[in-house]
């Protein structure tokens, strides 16, 4: 296999396409629960669907890329798993691809090979989460894009302005499927500070690259008097730092068990037989310092999952490629490259089945729903989304750290406003209220106040 994707022939591609498919046969055909994440990414897309506008009339600080990737997925395939699990192969193909390729253009190995594509190809195998479309995988293929700019910009034979400025979009656009990203700004400012001589107005147009997205992001907002929402509900959020944890740091160390001794490796092998122009060593230490950065990211993310490690995936794949690379005994090279392919993806697969002891998902599901009804447009006014799994989202309350803002202050005349506009939009047949948050506005606004009746913990609608 290592002698097969050594060579320089794209059509070396279509093996990868047969290869990850039956990489992701398990989870494909074995794997039917839903995560927390892909609930919450459908009701999104659901409601996009649905014409509702995220921010102002959803709650939720998701990226407004990544939500309008969710609508379309959902546009595509409705609630099948399935389905929104193949589109997540062909991404994941085509990061591996587009890696590889790079790589290839910018001369980053002494030969050029195909072998990354292959590498990134088993990472992404990581664990059963990692074949799902999240904001992830969505902004790391923009990421890609900036790293072959830093490469071009960090070989002295190519230098235009127009190169600085993309890298600063791409970056800003990855920022806008997850905002967290927005730390490989300062990764590329530092990069760019130690392996270039550019000037002052380059790093101005880095950062007005970095702005142009996020402007026209916020002339929308502002064009439909949303902006304070905007604020609210998506920069003001993803500017606090760390988040919710859903897997145990050993179920970590297990699974990134054989990628990290490859890695190790790697390094060592590079310190005593890499034999590198100047122009590789600076790519090799770019890709050190962009895993440095990855490993803040995690630090700073909101949701600590295994996918949160697709980051390092790039990374991860140059060093190991380079590893397999000079590796001299060819036959030694093909075994260890067939021990870390099946070290990769057995551990994944035993992990799926719940067959290694210390590794638990169980955090990562919804929990199982508590209420007798289903197919009802509900509201939950309480944490969770595990009611959803056999509902709909009605209503503009997503998010419920988001939402307190509006349900915890009654007093605020905006906030009955547009409790009144939402159930004029939108209006639930059922609202889970355990607390009884909505009896307040309820008493502000009798008009809706007559169409419901307290049963336990939630309001019915009343059906006239």
């Amino acid at each position: 296999m290592l002698r097969f994707f050594k060579l320089n022939d794209p059509y070396r591609l279509l093996v990868l396409v047969f290869i990850l498919t039956v990489f992701s046969l398990p989870t494909l055909i074995f794997q039917s629960e839903v995560t927390i994440q892909e609930l919450k990414i459908m009701l999104i897309g659901e409601a996009l669907v649905e014409g509702k506008m995220l921010y102002a009339e959803l709650f939720d600080s998701t990226g407004p890329l990544s939500s309008i990737f969710f609508g379309f997925v959902n546009w595509l395939c409705g609630h099948s798993i399935f389905g929104r699990k193949l589109v997540a192969l062909v991404l994941i193909f085509a990061k591996a691809s587009f890696f590889a390729i790079i790589l290839i253009r910018n001369k980053a190995y002494t030969e050029s090979t195909y072998l990354p594509a292959l590498i990134v190809g088993i990472l992404c195998f990581l664990s059963f989460d990692f074949l799902s479309i999240t904001p992830e995988l969505l902004g790391s293929i923009f990421l890609l894009m900036a790293i072959n700019n830093l490469f071009k910009e960090i070989e002295f034979k190519i230098q235009r302005d127009e190169i600085v400025l993309n890298l600063g979009i791409y970056i800003g656009v990855a920022s806008l499927f997850l905002f967290s990203f927005s730390i490989f700004l300062i990764a590329s400012i530092v990069i760019l500070l130690i392996y270039t001589r550019i000037d002052f107005r380059k790093y101005v147009l880095l950062i007005i690259g970095f702005g142009l997205p996020h402007v026209f992001l916020i002339c929308f907002y502002f064009y439909n008097n949303e902006f304070d929402m905007l604020l609210q509900n998506f920069y003001y959020p993803n500017l606090t730092v760390g988040g919710s944890v859903l897997v145990s740091p050993k179920t970590l160390i297990i699974l990134l068990t054989i990628p990290f001794i490859f890695l190790v490796l790697a390094f060592l092998k590079l310190n005593t037989e890499g034999r590198f122009t100047k122009y590789q060593s600076q790519l090799s230490q770019v890709m050190f310092l962009w895993m440095a950065f990855a490993l803040i990211h995690i630090l700073i993310a909101k949701e600590l999952t295994p996918h949160s490690f697709i980051i390092f995936v790039p990374s991860f794949a140059y060093f190991i490629s380079h590893y397999f690379l000079l590796v001299k005994r060819r036959k030694l090279a093909e075994y260890l490259l067939g021990f870390f392919l099946v070290g990769v993806i057995g551990i994944a697969t035993f992990a799926m089945f719940r067959s290694i002891p210390g590794v638990s998902y169980e955090s990562m599901f919804a929990k199982k729903s508590q209420v007798s009804f289903q197919n009802k447009k509900i509201m939950i006014l309480k944490d969770g989304l595990e009611d959803y799994q056999s509902n709909k989202l009605a209503g503009y309350f997503l998010d419920w750290e988001l939402s307190k803002v509006v349900v915890d202050e009654p007093d605020y005349y905006e906030h009955v406003i547009l409790m009144k506009e939402m159930f004029d939009s939108d209006a639930p047949e059922i609202i889970i209220d355990p607390q009884d948050k909505m009896k307040v506005f309820f008493n502000r606004i009798p008009a809706i106040s007559d169409l419901y009746k307290r049963d336990g913990d939630v309001y019915v609608k009343i059906n006239n």
